[in-house]
């Protein structure tokens, strides 16, 4: 009976658990058509190359050079150069060639590159990737309406670029105040691209000298560097091989004059943009011109500094030029007296170690050789005097 009521009980849970349920339906059909690979690039009318984000070891050349890209009627048009940023073509930039696109592939016809294809892919709402099959590499291109276009920022985030846009930088001012120091015999300055991107070059020549005529005095790397506060200034440091760094506040008067500020010397100079270079501009199909096209835009790298020295002098400038000298004399102050009580501490714990290495060497030698006479034979003390061997132990 026992056994009887035990099987009724787990049938009526059974059908207890069995009669409730949820029948849910799941609809994979979806009669919202998508959009088309053309109206997916005219949804944003500029798309900006962010080159820090491309995946892959391949390289388009004309996205590597450009800074936005836009696709208007089969016309591909681009702002290539950081100077006269949005200026050009009403903020698309200038044309570069032409372009079809469908079933979510792009193929761009370039005025110099000559033909690349992509796949289209819709990250989000405000990103697209163009993918290369070609070379592997995927471009994340962020859209924007002209009008809330930052191109201020383009242009301040990218200004070592600008710098290399003009085949040499000609002193045009120096100030009457300030000391005396080095750099006022420099009165070149060139900025490289097409892999020396960190490289720059400088001359003595007069002033008036034919760009492609200046001897090249003395070479070195340079860095361009954030303000903490203030995106529209920047730290230009020129490393000489041979005559140690230059610090400079770096601000721009117009697209092509730019104003040195020397904080060592408190000298001001300002440098004109002598031979600009435009790249990839054709003003029409029938006519050619003879373009550079060895700009390529490079995954941005952290600034490294050659030496600890090198370092303090990097950040010593900076605060100068945020903080004023008080405040750059109240940190070389405070690292003056940490250096001093490291340097003490230092020495008192060396001593203190070295101290116990010497007396255990020591001890560690005598008890040697007192276990080495310990086993010598009667004759050896008999041959040798007993003061001698005292005054070996």
């Amino acid at each position: 009976m026992k056994t009887i009521k035990i099987l009724s009980s787990f049938a009526l849970i059974a059908t207890l658990f069995t009669s409730c349920y949820t029948e849910v339906i799941v609809d994979d059909f979806n009669d919202v058509p998508g959009l088309t690979v053309n109206q997916l690039l005219n949804t944003h009318e500029i798309w900006y190359v962010d080159i820090n984000s491309t995946v892959g070891y391949g390289e388009t050349p004309f996205l590597q050079k450009a800074f936005t890209i836009s696709f208007r009627n089969g016309v591909v048009y681009a702002n290539n150069n950081i100077a006269g940023l949005g200026a050009n073509g009403n903020g698309f930039g200038i044309d570069i060639g032409e372009y079809d696109a469908y079933n979510m592939i792009l193929d761009v016809q370039h005025d110099i590159d000559g033909f690349s294809t992509f796949d289209v892919y819709e990250v989000d709402y405000n990103t697209i990737e163009l993918y290369n099959p070609n070379n592997d590499t995927s471009y994340f291109l962020d859209g924007y309406q002209r009008n809330n276009f930052d191109y201020d920022f383009v242009f301040y985030d990218n200004i070592h670029y600008f710098l290399q846009e003009y085949e040499a930088w000609e002193k045009t001012y120096t100030s009457e105040f300030g000391a005396i120091n080095e750099f006022d015999n420099e009165n070149y300055l060139q900025f490289l691209a097409g892999g020396n991107d960190s490289e720059f070059r400088s001359s003595q020549d007069g002033n008036g000298t034919r760009t492609n005529n200046l001897y090249w005095d003395y070479t070195g790397v340079y860095g361009v560097d954030d303000i903490n506060g203030n995106e529209l200034l920047k730290i230009l440091t020129l490393d000489y091989d041979y005559l140690g760094n230059e610090f400079f506040e770096l601000s721009v008067i117009n697209d092509s004059k730019i104003e040195l500020f020397h904080p060592a010397s408190e000298t001001v100079y300002e440098f004109e943009g002598r031979g600009y270079i435009q790249y990839l501009k054709s003003e029409d199909k029938s006519k050619k011109v003879k373009v550079q096209t060895d700009k390529l835009r490079k995954h941005r790298k952290d600034k490294v500094t050659n030496s600890l020295l090198e370092y303090l002098n990097y950040y010593i400038s900076d605060i100068i030029i945020t903080g004023g000298k008080e405040t750059a004399l109240i940190y070389i102050c405070m690292i003056l007296v940490v250096a001093f009580f490291s340097r003490n501490a230092s020495r008192f714990f060396a001593m203190y170690f070295m101290a116990n290495v010497r007396i255990g060497a020591i001890r560690g030698i005598r008890n040697k050789i007192y276990k080495k006479i310990l086993t010598l034979p009667l004759s050896f003390f008999s041959r040798h005097k007993k003061g001698d061997i005292i005054a070996r132990v």
